[in-house]
């Protein structure tokens, strides 16, 4: 059940004239298929909820993600948030193709944009995990899924003035270590791992 909330604003900003639209999908929606609903309503915002809670894992009552070819099918559709949602799928997979898919998307706003940037550092074959901080100390997973050892990385913070720290640790290939950073301060909001 998909509930879009159409609301009027007051001049005063307040929120006045809340109106529900109910839309439902009867029966199960196979995975890498979309719905696409049309809804009118006088209303100068819209919000959606969900009723689902469950979240993507293997633990029990989460839901185990769709193969990777079902999000393939994804990166064929119309409009531009459904094959974004498609690569990002498949970077959460670690499948190879979410990352080119990303770089190719086109004609997205900009906030969907920043998350094609995002599914494109995610998906990249060098990357940081399980970041944890403490005491002014970053602990992470560096996982280096390239064929060749890679020698003087770098972890840097995501943003304009984001925090770089070079790697004494050697990356081998198709394998992680776990490296920590003394110094680095408050957490960061998503890390990166580069090569100079």
């Amino acid at each position: 059940m998909v509930v879009p909330d159409v609301v009027l604003r007051s001049p005063e900003g307040e929120r006045t004239n809340a109106t529900d639209r109910g839309l439902f999908w009867a029966g199960d929606l196979p995975p890498g298929e979309s719905v696409k609903w049309n809804v009118q309503a006088p209303g100068t915002e819209l919000r959606i909820d969900l009723d689902e809670k469950r979240t993507l894992g293997d633990k029990p009552g989460q839901l185990k993600p769709a193969p990777a070819d079902t999000f393939v099918k994804l990166l064929a559709a119309k409009p531009p948030a459904v094959r974004l949602h498609g690569a990002m799928m498949l970077a959460y997979l670690h499948d190879a193709r979410g990352r080119e898919a990303a770089e190719n998307l086109s004609d997205l706003s900009e906030s969907d944009d920043r998350v094609r940037d995002m599914i494109v550092r995610a998906a990249s074959p060098l990357f940081a995990c399980n970041a944890g901080y403490k005491d002014g100390m970053l602990s992470a997973c560096v996982v280096n899924d390239t064929e060749n050892v890679v020698n003087n990385a770098v972890v840097q913070e995501v943003g304009p003035d984001g925090r770089r720290f070079p790697l004494a640790e050697v990356l081998p290939p198709h394998n992680g270590v776990a490296v920590h950073v003394d110094g680095f301060g408050t957490a960061a909001e998503e890390l990166a791992i580069k090569i100079p």
